[in-house]
Parts: structure tokens; sequence; C-alpha cells
């Protein structure tokens, strides 16, 4: 019963404001890019940095799994498209920067041929800025901040499997669209022990993003959302 709906930030009140982090921590990583020119500071606990080489030659091809499975939902993932042509991912969280470049030239994005599913970027940039909270950047730019709820339960039964809840960043800047997400697990037995249960409590997405907001259990969680809102602030693009 897989859930991937996107909601608005909820952590608006819970997270530090950029330049407020915490002195006494130890002073953060700066990576940049000298291809691309895409530079951010991180946490030196997130490990080393991966440039990987993006999906973009499969454009058109990406079409879903008739049985589902993970390359269906990403194709249904209204935020982290399955289609990219740069990815940066860090050796010890599961964070993952994307930028799909080019869309001056190239606005619309087609997934799947077969079924002419795609993504029109210029209407995309113009719905994330309804709704949506907006994250400053230092360079003045704006990222709009979500939360993508997934519950791993496979049947109305099983009140021990995980919920991922995902923050989900995305801006775009100079013909380039930007996706950082991270990957946040809530132990499906944390869960269940503040009586997110199916039934009768419903959605257990719903009840698993309020116990990430305010539970003492999901502390370190929080922590990290904010330090990858505070890492997203920091991004600049070169010239």
């Amino acid at each position: 019963m897989q859930s991937g709906n996107p909601h608005p930030s909820v952590f608006s009140e819970h997270v530090t404001e950029p330049g407020q982090h915490n002195a006494a921590l130890a002073p953060w990583q700066v990576y940049q890019d000298a291809q691309s020119g895409l530079a951010f500071q991180y946490p030196p606990g997130w490990g080393n940095v991966t440039r990987n080489n993006g999906n973009r030659k499969e454009e058109g091809s990406i079409c879903p799994d008739p049985v589902g499975g993970p390359l269906a939902a990403a194709v249904q993932d209204d935020l982290v498209l399955p289609i990219y042509d740069t990815e940066y991912t860090f050796s010890n969280l599961q964070v993952t920067v994307h930028v799909l470049s080019g869309l001056e030239q190239h606005p619309y994005i087609l997934f799947c041929k077969r079924n002419n599913s795609g993504i029109d970027t210029t209407e995309d940039r113009t719905l994330l800025s309804t709704g949506s909270m907006a994250l400053t950047l230092q360079n003045g730019g704006t990222a709009y901040e979500f939360l993508n709820l997934f519950d791993t339960a496979n049947d109305d039964e099983d009140n021990q499997a995980d919920v991922y809840a995902d923050p989900v960043f995305i801006l775009y800047h100079n013909g380039a669209r930007y996706e950082i997400y991270l990957r946040l697990t809530i132990p499906g037995s944390d869960l269940a022990a503040a009586g997110c249960l199916i039934p009768p409590s419903g959605m257990r997405d719903i009840c698993g993003k309020a116990w990430l907001v305010s539970n003492p259990a999901a502390k370190t969680l929080r922590s990290e959302v904010d330090d990858i809102r505070r890492m997203v602030t920091t991004m600049t693009f070169g010239s």
C-alpha cells in the first residue's frame, strides 16, 4: 500500500535559519564541480561526494513497469523526475542531487514514448511557486520544499513496515532543474508504539508525518532535515 503524494513541508518551525547553525559543530566541507560550476557546503559526516553521469540518453524509454516497482513509482512521482543529466551522491547518507540541464532549448522532457508521458518544465516551474514553501538561497535564488511520504506496508495488517519521509527541494537556475532530496526512514516499530496503526488510524504516512514533526524519538531525523535545508541554501552555480 505504497503512497507517494507530495505534501508541503512540515518543518518550518522546527529548523534553524540559514547562518544560525551551531558554531560548535565541525566546520562544513565545500564541494565544487569544476566542470559545471555547481558548489555547495555540507556536513563532514555525510562523507565523500561522488559525481555520476545521468540517464538523459534514455529519454523517451523510461516507461512504467506494468506490475509496479521502483521504476513505476519514479515515473509517477511529480517531484523527483526519472531523467537527469548529472547526479551527486554522498557516501554516508542517502542525500542525492540531480541536475537536468538544457531546458531553455528543450523544456519538455519525455519519459515514455509509448504512453506519451513527460513533463513541461516551464509549467512545472510555475506550479512550484504556488502553494509551496519557499527556501531562500544565500545567493538570492529560491528553492521549493516538499515532503514525499511512502508507506512500505504491503497490506492493512502490516503495522511494522517502515515509512519513508523524503524532504525534496527543487529549484531552477539558468535553464537547469535541480532536485535535492534526503531519504529518511521512520521505523515501523516506532510508529506502532506511537499508535500509528492500520486500522483505525487510516493512512500511516500521514500519522508518520506527525511523528516526524513532534515525536522526541525523531530528533535525529529532524536534525538531518536542518542540515539538508542549510546545504541547499549554500548552493551556487558558477557563471
